[in-house]
């Protein structure tokens, strides 16, 4: 039985806790929240038997094999260092940290242990996201070079109080919790991951909100972005999320020169190719599925098959490779696409990732 434990009582308890829980093969033994007491008061909820203190402690147990981070973002890059150090296999929710500097600390350390340590970008597992990639992968779209992402979901209710989400300094924002999520799909469907350039915005919506307290606090996270992505092969990259009022959407569009795709978290997948007929739905291999949570989101249902590889992969022995999962180093070009979205918008110009972009057409 797989030994887990928990850094944080948000996504952690959510969606990784029944995650894992559902294998059968996975035992959530220990948590840590922001405090003692609610870190009691979520462990006897969901049934879990140990508290820690601090993450220090929880790392430290030597009744625990997998830690996951799963805490305030700005809090990732030590925690996984700590958990590293301590001879834990980690699992660490997106980002993998702040910066590239913290980012590629950890990919040093992670390739100098012989532990798993993995990026929680579950989309990797989803059926959706592995057909659309099989039909990239066969050319059954030709040359792909448009691709669009919008997600909508959260809430732009001003009277939602202000919490760690809305703090650049914690890693709030949903420039970190969803362009991380997207652009990861593309190094998880695209052979190349050269990105010439990026042209970004984002918008907090709300500037103020209360804390707890009732205290107005500054808003200084995105509530809304939206990024241009210019890519090798003449490739263009749209994604935009917003906080909204109505429910979550989640679509992807997928344009090439011999077929469309285009993907509804609501309603699935269809496509439409040279010589057929207009869109149709696609066949997708659901029988995995099966073991996940029915009714859940797309991301819930992803993680409980990324559970079930995980807790595979311990088992067997295999440490350093799980197919399709994304590890330490596939942070790296993502970051370098957050970070452009962020200075983009600061400075209001297109910026330059590498040379050699040359437009498709001129007219």
């Amino acid at each position: 039985m797989l030994r887990v434990g928990l850094i944080g009582t948000g996504v952690a308890l959510r969606t990784h806790l029944p995650g894992f829980r559902r294998t059968g093969q996975a035992e959530v033994v220990g948590l840590v929240g922001s405090s003692l007491e609610r870190a009691t008061h979520f462990a006897r909820q969901h049934n879990i038997l140990q508290v820690y203190s601090d993450y220090q402690e929880l790392c430290e147990a030597d009744d625990i094999d997998l830690i996951v981070v799963a805490s305030p973002n700005s809090f990732h890059h030590q925690q996984v260092k700590y958990a590293l150090q301590q001879g834990k296999h980690v699992l660490a929710e997106k980002p993998l940290a702040m910066n590239l500097q913290e980012i590629e600390e950890l990919v040093e350390l992670a390739a100098n242990s012989d532990r798993l340590a993995l990026i929680d970008h579950q989309l990797r597992f989803s059926p959706y996201m592995q057909t659309i990639k099989e039909h990239i992968q066969e050319g059954k779209l030709g040359r792909l070079y448009f691709i669009r992402f919008h997600f909508q979901g959260g809430s732009s209710d001003p009277q939602r109080a202000f919490d760690w989400h809305f703090d650049e300094s914690m890693g709030g924002g949903v420039r970190l919790a969803m362009a991380s999520h997207l652009t990861d799909l593309l190094w998880f469907w695209l052979e190349s991951r050269k990105v010439y350039n990026v042209h970004g915005r984002m918008d907090s919506l709300v500037p103020q909100r209360k804390d707890a307290t009732g205290q107005q606090k500054e808003v200084t996270t995105s509530g809304f972005f939206t990024a241009h992505i210019s890519l090798e092969d003449n490739l263009e990259v749209q994604m935009s999320d917003t906080m909204a009022f109505g429910e979550s959407q989640f679509t992807i569009a997928l344009y090439g020169t011999r077929g469309e795709l285009y993907f509804d978290a609501q309603c699935g997948l269809e496509g439409a190719f040279v010589g057929g007929e207009s869109m149709q739905p696609i066949a997708v291999d659901m029988q995995n599925l099966e073991q996940a949570r029915p009714d859940a989101s797309i991301f819930r249902q992803s993680f409980d098959l990324f559970a079930r590889q995980i807790v595979r992969s311990l088992q067997s022995g295999d440490h350093k490779h799980i197919p399709d999962a994304a590890h330490f180093q596939d942070a790296v070009p993502t970051q370098r696409v957050l970070d452009a979205i962020r200075h983009s918008t600061l400075s209001g110009e297109v910026i330059q990732l590498s040379e050699g972009y040359r437009p498709g057409a001129s007219s």
